[in-house]
């Protein structure tokens, strides 16, 4: 249908959410083994069961403007007192940050948090 008041179409009309991101950038040391990034990414993935996350997503590094960094992390939380209080403490994110460890290159882990609405059709 179209919306009368503004003659666009209605689903071109967007909503609103707000959430916290958690955003991770990570150089890996020259001899880091694919076996303990294969941990790591494995880690990552438990990260979804955490109460408070919505979402996570990792990958590899595809851009020529990475400045070095190997391998971007995204968790999506409902908001900052869930990464606070129950993420940070959580055995599942202290296997993570165990894992890093093991992979990591000195100053190798850059990390961005924000609260942010998300518009979406």
């Amino acid at each position: 249908g179209i919306n009368a008041e503004y003659g666009t179409p209605e689903h071109t009309l967007t909503s609103m959410t707000t959430s916290f991101k958690h955003i991770i950038l990570l150089k890996f040391k020259e001899d880091a083994t694919d076996e303990d990034k294969s941990v790591l990414f494995k880690a990552f993935d438990e990260l979804h069961t955490i109460d408070g996350v919505i979402s996570v997503s990792h990958g590899k590094n595809v851009s020529d403007r990475s400045q070095g960094y190997d391998y971007g992390l995204l968790v999506v939380f409902s908001d900052q007192k869930a990464e606070q209080e129950v993420y940070q403490p959580h055995p599942l994110h202290m296997a993570v940050k165990a894992a890093a460890g093991k992979v990591l290159a000195p100053n190798g882990l850059l990390c961005v948090d924000f609260d942010s609405e998300t518009k979406s059709q």
